[in-house]
């Protein structure tokens, strides 16, 4: 005779969202002024992937994340010189 299964209230929940961040927001995480994500933005290089909702645009932190994790991590400025990085 089968079990009959039984879900447990994890199962029931539904998975929300990352919550969005706005422009400021991940201009102060990335330490970078508004206007770098707007011409990121506009130009298509150099920020984090972005979304539009609306009139409004928006971030999901692990695509800030993950900008953050593309740039080399450095110990001293002349890694920065030979261009050699540190491998995370």
């Amino acid at each position: 005779m089968k079990q009959q299964e039984t879900n447990t209230p994890e199962q029931d929940t539904p998975t929300l969202p990352e919550p969005l961040l706005d422009q400021k927001e991940v201009s102060t995480i990335i330490k970078k002024s508004e206007s770098f994500l707007e011409k990121a933005r506009w130009t298509g290089v150099g920020g984090p992937k972005w979304l539009k909702i609306g009139k409004s645009v928006r971030y999901k932190p692990s695509h800030v994340q993950e900008f953050i994790d593309q740039h080399p991590v450095h110990t001293s400025t002349t890694q920065l010189e030979t261009g050699k990085a540190v491998q995370k």
